[in-house]
């Protein structure tokens, strides 16, 4: 949730791109991520039937929504400008849902900083009336830019953020 936050925080002031530690780049050339002041993200799609995730290449076509399906877009990568008014809204309102958080009530870590604030505030802000054509790019093949290559040991663990979802740790 810390990595989340920092990571909205410093998108939010300085723009840039964000991929986590384990995304190693399959391109030579990235530039056109930066070219624009357009807000890149991943699109991604679970399915609550089989309990895992569904790849792109069958959910984006038109018409390939399934019962249980659930869509949201990932913080990884985060690719933004500096002051996008979609990582506002974002550190907004994780912002908000964390200060509302009570003494030892844990936020559930996806919806208040993760992909589910993100997707949240994207939709927030499309309901308000912002141009999503003009301030978003769906990187419908980001597999072709960059993927996961390493299996860090952490994602097998309690270490892992959806292992670990709303207990506290001794430091």
């Amino acid at each position: 949730m810390q990595a989340d936050y920092f990571r909205l925080c410093y998108l939010h002031i300085e723009g840039g791109l964000y991929v986590d530690a384990d995304d190693v780049c399959t391109t030579d050339d990235i530039s056109w991520l930066m070219e624009d002041g357009s807000l890149k993200l991943q699109p991604l799609c679970y399915d609550t039937a089989t309990e895992s995730m569904v790849e792109p290449a069958n959910f984006l076509p038109a018409s390939s929504d399934q019962a249980g399906w659930i869509f949201y877009f990932n913080n990884n990568p985060l690719i933004a400008a500096p002051h996008h008014p979609v990582v506002g809204r974002a550190l907004d309102r994780a912002t908000r849902l964390l200060e509302l958080a009570r003494g030892d009530d844990l936020p559930e870590i996806q919806s208040t900083t993760g992909p589910g604030n993100l997707t949240q505030s994207i939709y927030e802000l499309s309901r308000d009336g912002l141009d999503l054509g003009a301030e978003l790019v769906v990187l419908r093949e980001w597999d072709k830019v960059a993927i996961s290559r390493w299996p860090l040991s952490y994602r097998d663990d309690a270490r892992n953020w959806r292992h670990s979802n709303r207990k506290r740790f001794p430091f």
